[in-house]
C-alpha cells in the first residue's frame, strides 16, 4: 500500500487537469478554474473528489483583469512547472503549487506563511499535495542515481561454513557486477568475471525466501525505494545495503558484500549454495500463524501456492498442519 505522502498526479495534457490514483482505485482531481465573486475574477486550483459530503476545495491564487485567456495562463504555468520539476528534482505538481503559491502572496490572497508550508489542500482524501508541515525531502521528480548499476535479486540455499553438511535455510541474497552498467543484457551478464553478494533475508523455508525476493524486488523498482525521496540520491546498491538483514539493529553487524570471481562465481551460477556464521533466520510461515492471526490452514494452503508457483518440491506436511490428518 503507497503511503499518502508519496500519492503523487499524473497530468492530463488534453484538459489541463492533475490525477491522483489511490491504491483502492479511488481517483482525486485537481484542475484549474475561473471564479466571478465579489467584482473580482479569480484563477483558482480546484481539489475533486467524491463522497458523501463535501467534494471538492478552492484555492484562488491569481486575480485577472478579465476572463478571456485564463487558459494561456494556466498552459503558461504548467509549462514552467515542467521545466522547474526535473532541474530542481521535485515533483511536478508540487512545483505548480509553488508558483500558485508565490502568485497568491503577491496578490494578498493569502498569508506568507503558506510558502513555509508543503503542500496546499487541507480537505478530501490524503496525498502528496495535503497542507502540513514543510519537508525538507521534498517529493521528488526521479531517482537520481550517483553511479549506473547492474544488479539482480535471487535465492540460495545456505549451509553452515563450520559444518558444510548442516543446512541452515535459504537466502534471499543481491548480486552485483561493478564491472556492468543497469543497461547489461543476460548475456553481459553470463559473461561477467566479477560478482559481489549481499545477504538481504535469510529464511528457513525456501519458499519465503523466494517469496521475499519477489517482495524487495518490488520495493526497489516499484516502491519506496523510487517513491521515497529519502533514497533519492542514493545507489541501489546502498539502498540494499540499508535494508540487508546484516544491518538490522539487534543484529548489529556491518553489512559486507561477498566477492565472487572467475571459477567461483561460475560455481555459484551453477550451483547457488553460501556458506554462514552469521545466520539470522525468520520462519515466515511461524510469523503468518502467530503474528497475522492467519489460520495454520490457511497457512498450508498459501504455501503450497507458493511452492506451485515457483516449482517447488513440496515439503512433507508439519505436525501441527490440519492436513496431516486428512485421508486421501
Amino acid at each position: 500500500m503507497t503511503e499518502w505522502w508519496y500519492r503523487r498526479a499524473e497530468y492530463n495534457q488534453d484538459d489541463q487537469t492533475y490525477t491522483v490514483l489511490h491504491d483502492d482505485g479511488y481517483r482525486v482531481t485537481y484542475s484549474f478554474v475561473c471564479l466571478e465573486e465579489d467584482d473580482e475574477i479569480l484563477l483558482a486550483l480546484q481539489k475533486k473528489w467524491e463522497d458523501d459530503s463535501q467534494n471538492f476545495e478552492l484555492y484562488p491564487f491569481r486575480k485577472l483583469e478579465k476572463a478571456e485567456g485564463w487558459q494561456d495562463i494556466v498552459t503558461e504555468m504548467v509549462a514552467r512547472a515542467q521545466a522547474t520539476a526535473p532541474e530542481e528534482n521535485v515533483d511536478e505538481f508540487l512545483c505548480l503549487i509553488d508558483i500558485a503559491k508565490r502568485w497568491a502572496v503577491e496578490a494578498d490572497l493569502d498569508d506568507e506563511l503558506v510558502e513555509e508550508m508543503e503542500g496546499l489542500f487541507e480537505a478530501g482524501p490524503a496525498d502528496a499535495y495535503t497542507y502540513r508541515m514543510y519537508d525538507p525531502d521534498r517529493l521528488h521528480h526521479h531517482v537520481e542515481r550517483p553511479d549506473d548499476e547492474c544488479w539482480q535479486l535471487g535465492v540460495a540455499r545456505v549451509v553452515s561454513a563450520d559444518d558444510p553438511t548442516r543446512e541452515l535455510g535459504w537466502v534471499s541474497y543481491a548480486i552485483h557486477y561493478p564491472e556492468l552498467v543497469a543497461s547489461s543484457d543476460e548475456n553481459d551478464i553470463a559473461r561477467a568475471n566479477q560478482a559481489r553478494l549481499l545477504d538481504l533475508e535469510h529464511h528457513i523455508d525456501e519458499v519465503a525466501a523466494q517469496v521475499a525476493a519477489l517482495h524487495l524486488d518490488k520495493f526497489m523498482r516499484q516502491g519506496s525505494r523510487v517513491q521515497d525521496p529519502e533514497y533519492a540520491y542514493m545507489n541501489d546498491t546502498f539502498v540494499l545495503e540499508c535494508i540487508s538483514v546484516l544491518s538490522h539493529d539487534e543484529n548489529d553487524h556491518n553489512p559486507t558484500w561477498q566477492v565472487l570471481s572467475g571459477d567461483e562465481l561460475r560455481a555459484f551460477r551453477e550451483k547457488p549454495v553460501l556458506h554462514r556464521r552469521e545466520w539470522y533466520p525468520r520462519d515466515l510461515f511461524r510469523e503468518l500463524t502467530e503474528e497475522a492471526k492467519l489460520s495454520p490452514g490457511h497457512v498450508d494452503q498459501m504455501a503450497a501456492m507458493w511452492r506451485d508457483l515457483f516449482g517447488i518440491k513440496p515439503h512433507p506436511f508439519k505436525e501441527d498442519s490440519p492436513f496431516e490428518e486428512v485421508d486421501l
